[in-house]
């Protein structure tokens, strides 16, 4: 069985799985050189040159799925480029697309599975958003992957409805411990201070870089018994998404230099040491709930490589994996090794890298030595 998926938002990508196996994997910034690029055309146009052969599933892929004009036309490409039905796999699923490939690439038999997100599927009420999922977690076997907790952020216009969409989630998930609690999660914490230094949200590792020169002056509780501190933060009115710190609109900047470094690098800093702790808090908790000791991270905050380090410091008898493609890379294959599962119940098999058939193969003489101006050429290129 051959499933093709395809994530049409930023950070866009194209994987093909064959009998649970990847033969195809390409992000489309690889091909078109712009960063987090969406819509995967040039990566479909390749897919399709290497003739692979019959396809059996093609999966469509965004966390939003309330983009009818968008899904149309991708809908249509897909049909006149495959002869194939497209399948809309975007209900809900994000988080578990997440959990699919971290549990699948791990080797675990049985394991937590925390995802650890800014935003991911969009659960909506009456075909309006009202709330998105910021942390889930999901115990893994080799038959399913069910979710035991929910962590969803309110919308920002729907406080008057949080009694009445909470209920909505717990009957959707009846199953499941769920959580509403305002309209911020861990990862919305940390992008105060990445909106703060006059990056896109998602470049939450610039912010990660920064931490290491700051210092915690004070403490500042930016959570209160595990829920984010809403008065803490506010929403940037330009286009009501971008989370920012409190009274900080007017220092928001890009222009960081020498001499105005280290106010953004306390901020900086502060998100990071606060995130961490409220993330080691939740795996902690369900570690000693379960009594599973065997833990993936996956979800965009699990690239923040400087939390990753402060959990296996702090819980040293836990076997953690963590995802490399744990941003929303890693959809499709996440994806398609779900819907392979639930086709077949056969054996899939893990990524063994992450590099498949969108770059020209080059001779690197692997073991001679080298420095640093050529690892930059080669990071380059």
């Amino acid at each position: 069985m051959r499933i093709l998926a395809l994530n049409v938002t930023h950070d866009s990508a194209v994987c093909s799985l064959l009998d649970g196996e990847i033969e195809f994997f390409c992000k489309e910034e690889r091909l078109t050189g712009v960063k987090r690029d969406k819509h995967p055309f040039k990566s479909i146009e390749l897919y399709e040159s290497l003739k692979f052969g019959k396809i059996d599933h093609i999966l469509y892929l965004t966390p939003s799925n309330c983009e009818p004009d968008i899904e149309f036309m991708w809908k249509t490409y897909i049909k006149k480029k495959f002869n194939i039905e497209m399948e809309n796999y975007s209900s809900l699923t994000h988080h578990k697309c997440h959990a699919s490939l971290a549990y699948h690439n791990s080797n675990f038999e049985k394991s937590l599975i925390f995802v650890i997100d800014r935003n991911g599927s969009i659960f909506f009420i009456n075909s309006h958003p009202a709330a998105s999922e910021s942390e889930s977690v999901f115990i893994a076997n080799k038959k399913e992957i069910t979710p035991i907790v929910k962590n969803f952020s309110l919308e920002l216009n729907k406080q008057s409805e949080k009694i009445n969409i909470l209920n909505d989630l717990k009957r959707y998930y009846n199953k499941c411990e769920i959580n509403l609690n305002n309209f911020l999660g861990i990862v919305k914490v940390y992008e105060a201070a990445t909106t703060l230094i006059g990056q896109n949200p998602l470049e939450n590792g610039k912010t990660m870089g920064l931490s290491s020169y700051g210092k915690i002056k004070k403490d500042e509780k930016l959570f209160v018994d595990n829920i984010p501190n809403a008065n803490k933060f506010v929403f940037i009115e330009n286009d009501g998404t971008n989370v920012c710190f409190e009274n900080c609109e007017n220092k928001i900047t890009n222009d960081i230099n020498v001499n105005n470094y280290g106010f953004y690098a306390d901020k900086a800093k502060l998100v990071q040491i606060e995130t961490q702790k409220q993330s080691l808090n939740l795996i902690k908790k369900y570690v000693e709930k379960t009594g599973i000791k065997n833990v993936c991270i996956v979800g965009g905050y699990g690239l923040n490589v400087v939390a990753n380090n402060y959990y296996l410091k702090n819980l040293p008898d836990v076997n953690f994996y963590f995802e490399p493609v744990a941003d929303d890379t890693g959809i499709p294959i996440g994806a398609a090794m779900l819907k392979y599962k639930e086709e077949t119940s056969k054996k899939i098999f893990p990524c063994i890298n992450n590099f498949y058939h969108y770059y020209k193969k080059e001779k690197i003489d692997i073991g001679r030595k080298s420095d640093l101006d050529e690892v930059c050429h080669l990071l380059k290129n």
